[in-house]
C-alpha cells in the first residue's frame, strides 16, 4: 500500500499565551519531520489508524486498517508502521491481503513488542467470529500464534452467529483478552462476550472453564442490545470491560461497566450494593451508568478505559443530546463508586461543532490521583480539528499544559497538505510512551466530501512536562 507524509500544518491554540507561561505543547516536529504522518487511501478505498501504540525501544508503531487496493472486497487489510524514537519510519508491516477482517476493532502491544489487532471476519458464509493477529515486532505475521498468526473465537449463541470483537487488552503473562458483542437471538439481542487466549492463540481453559464469557445487562425486555467496547486488565489481575447498553426505556444506548476476576467470574466486590450512581438493577460486578439525568434522552457511546494500578478507572466517551454531540470523561474508585465526570468541548462550544473522543491514558497510572490525556477531534463538521487535551484527577483542564487558560489548555490540529483542513477527521486510539510524549491516532477525509480517508498519525512533545525513567517532572528538556 502506498504512503507518503502531508504536509501537515501546525498547532493552532485557542488563545495566545501569557509572556510569562510555560512553554507549550507542540507536535514534535522529529516525528517524520512536521508532527504528524498520514496514509493515504488506495483508489476507491480508504485508511484509518486504528491505533499508536508505544514500543519498549521508546518508539512507536501504528496500526493501519485499509480498503481497497489488493484488499479483497468487503473485507479491511491491516499494516503497521514502526517509527524509530526519533520519529522516522523504520519497519513496514502486515499479513498481506491473505488475513482480512470484515471489520478492525482495536490494538494492543505486548512485552515482546508484538502486536495484537481484533476484530471480526466471516468464517464461514453467514458466521462472523472474534478474529485476532499477531505481528512480530518486525512487523510479519507470528506463525506461533493461532492458524499462521490469526486466531478465531466463536461463541455462536443464536440469531446469525455474528461475533464482533470490539478491543482488546494484554495482561501481565501476555495473554490476549478479547472484548465485543455476542449475538443471541437476533441482531439487536446481544451481550458483552470476553474470551482470554494463551500466548500461543487457543483458548485459555483457566478462564471461565473454557476461555469465554458473556454478560448480560438486558434493562429492557425488548431488543437488549450490550455490546463491549473497551477492556483493560488491572495491576491485580481483573478485567475491567466496558460498552453500551440499551435502554428502551428512553430509547437511547446508555454505558455498561462490568469488573471480572482473572478466572472470569464477576467481582462481587465491584459496585455492591450501595453503589451509587447506578441506574437499573445491574450490581455486584456491573453496572449501567449516564451522563445527566436519567430521564433524559441522551445516547452514548463509549470510546475506551484506563485503569491505575491502584483499581481506578477513567472511561471516555460520546454523547448526543439535542441534536448537539459532546465528549465526556468519568472517574470511578477501584470499588466502582462514582467520583467525578466532565463534558468535553475541546474548547469549542459553538452551534453546531461536534467533539467527539476516542481515547483516554493516564499519564501517571502508578498515582492514584494521576492526570490524564483525552484525544479526539472538534469543531463544525466539514471544519473540524484534531485535539490532545490534559485533565487533572478532579477532570479539570490541566494549567500550563497548552497555553495556561483554563477553558483552552488543549493543542488542535488539522490534517492537510495546505493550510485548511478539507474535510472531517476521525479519532483513533492513542497513548501515550514511556518519554511522556503523546501518541495520536485517527482518520482525516483527504477531499471535502468524498468519503474518502487518510490514516493519521502523529506524536506531541512538551519542553514542560518531561518524563525519565517512568517519572514526571516539570522543567525544561
Amino acid at each position: 500500500m502506498p504512503f507518503r507524509s502531508f504536509v501537515f500544518c501546525t498547532l493552532a491554540c485557542a488563545a495566545p499565551a501569557a509572556a510569562s507561561a510555560l512553554p507549550l505543547v507542540e507536535l514534535d516536529a522529529g516525528f517524520e519531520s512536521d508532527g504528524v504522518f498520514v496514509v493515504p487511501p488506495n483508489t476507491a478505498g480508504t485508511a484509518r489508524t486504528v491505533a499508536h501504540l508505544p514500543r519498549r525501544d521508546k518508539g512507536s508503531v501504528a496500526v493501519v486498517a485499509f480498503t481497497g487496493g489488493q484488499c479483497p472486497a468487503l473485507r479491511e487489510c491491516v499494516l503497521t508502521l514502526g517509527f524509530s524514537d526519533g520519529g522516522r519510519v523504520d519497519t513496514i508491516g502486515g499479513p498481506g491481503p491473505e488475513i482480512a477482517f470484515t471489520s478492525v476493532g482495536g490494538a494492543a502491544i505486548d512485552s515482546q513488542d508484538r502486536v495484537l489487532i481484533a476484530g471480526a471476519n466471516e468464517t464461514a458464509p453467514g458466521n462472523v467470529d472474534f478474529q485476532v493477529l499477531r505481528l512480530l515486532a518486525n512487523g510479519a505475521a507470528d506463525a506461533g500464534f493461532g492458524n499462521g498468526g490469526a486466531a478465531t473465537v466463536g461463541f455462536d449463541y443464536g440469531g446469525n452467529d455474528t461475533d464482533i470483537a470490539h478491543a482488546v487488552a494484554i495482561d501481565a503473562g501476555d495473554r490476549v483478552v478479547l472484548a465485543g458483542a455476542v449475538e443471541l437471538a437476533g441482531t439487536l439481542d446481544t451481550d458483552f462476550g470476553i474470551a482470554r487466549l494463551r500466548t500461543n492463540g487457543t483458548l485459555d481453559p483457566s478462564f471461565n472453564l473454557g476461555g469465554r464469557v458473556t454478560i448480560h445487562f438486558d434493562l429492557q425486555s425488548t431488543n437488549p442490545t450490550d455490546a463491549a467496547r473497551a477492556v483493560a486488565v488491572q495491576a491485580d489481575g481483573n478485567i475491567v470491560v466496558a460498552g453500551t447498553v440499551r435502554d428502551f426505556a428512553v430509547n437511547v444506548m446508555r454505558i455498561g461497566i462490568a469488573r471480572m476476576t482473572p478466572d472470569g467470574g464477576l467481582d462481587p466486590t465491584w459496585c455492591e450494593e450501595d453503589c451509587d450512581f447506578t441506574y437499573g438493577t445491574a450490581r455486584n460486578g456491573k453496572r449501567v451508568i449516564f451522563f445527566g439525568a436519567a430521564s433524559e434522552a441522551r445516547e452514548h457511546d463509549l470510546a475506551h478505559l484506563a485503569v491505575g494500578d491502584g483499581g481506578e478507572v477513567v472511561i471516555a466517551g460520546n454523547m448526543r443530546f439535542g441534536g448537539v454531540f459532546s465528549g465526556f470523561v468519568q472517574r470511578f474508585a477501584y470499588d466502582g463508586d462514582f467520583q467525578r465526570e466532565r463534558t468535553i468541548n475541546a474548547g469549542d462550544a459553538s452551534p453546531g461543532s461536534a467533539t467527539r473522543l476516542g481515547s483516554v491514558s493516564l499519564v501517571d497510572p502508578g498515582w492514584p490521583a494521576s492526570d490524564m490525556i483525552v484525544t479526539g477531534t472538534t469543531g463544525p463538521a466539514g471544519d473540524n480539528r484534531f485535539f490532545a487535551q490534559r485533565l487533572d484527577f478532579q477532570l479539570a483542564p490541566k494549567m500550563g499544559w497548552a497555553n495556561g487558560a483554563p477553558d483552552t489548555s488543549l493543542l488542535q490540529w488539522i490534517a492537510s497538505d495546505s493550510l485548511f483542513d478539507p474535510g472531517e477527521d476521525r479519532p483513533g486510539l492513542g497513548s501515550i510512551d514511556a518519554r511522556g510524549r503523546v501518541l495520536t491516532a485517527g482518520a482525516a477525509e483527504v477531499a471535502a466530501s468524498t468519503g474518502s480517508f487518510g490514516a493519521m498519525m502523529g506524536r506531541i512533545q512538551s519542553p514542560t512536562f518531561v518524563f525519565a525513567d517512568g517519572l514526571e517532572t516539570e522543567g525544561g528538556l
